[in-house]
């Protein structure tokens, strides 16, 4: 894996190809044009490929980074406190269990069949 890091400046275009782990963080007022969009006719591809991406990608290279590191990048990066992060983090099993992920498939199906 290799870990790239820039500086983007305006009139400046970055292509980052599918399925490329990445992270922005704008400083200033910015517009982006993407195709990642999500709604009620993609939520299960989505949601799979969120899966694939964690499972694949993302916790392998935590894995060789190891915990502690990784709460620091994270906290570092997202400009937050380790304490607040580690809740954070505490409460995502419960935000993806099978019950919760059900729910958002049917709100999503449910307003699938009233836009139709």
């Amino acid at each position: 894996m290799r870990l790239f890091h820039g500086f983007q400046r305006a009139g400046e275009v970055c292509f980052n190809p599918s399925r490329c782990v990445h992270a922005v963080r704008n400083t200033c007022l910015t517009i982006s044009l993407t195709h990642n969009y999500v709604d009620a006719s993609n939520l299960p591809d989505v949601l799979c490929d969120a899966v694939r991406s964690l499972r694949e990608e993302l916790l392998p290279m935590a894995a060789a980074l190891g915990p502690k590191k990784v709460l620091k990048l994270l906290a570092r990066s997202l400009h937050v406190k380790q304490a607040a992060l580690s809740k954070v983090l505490r409460a995502l099993p419960k935000l993806f269990s099978p019950a919760a992920l059900e729910q958002v498939l049917q709100a999503a199906l449910t307003l699938t069949l009233t836009l139709t």
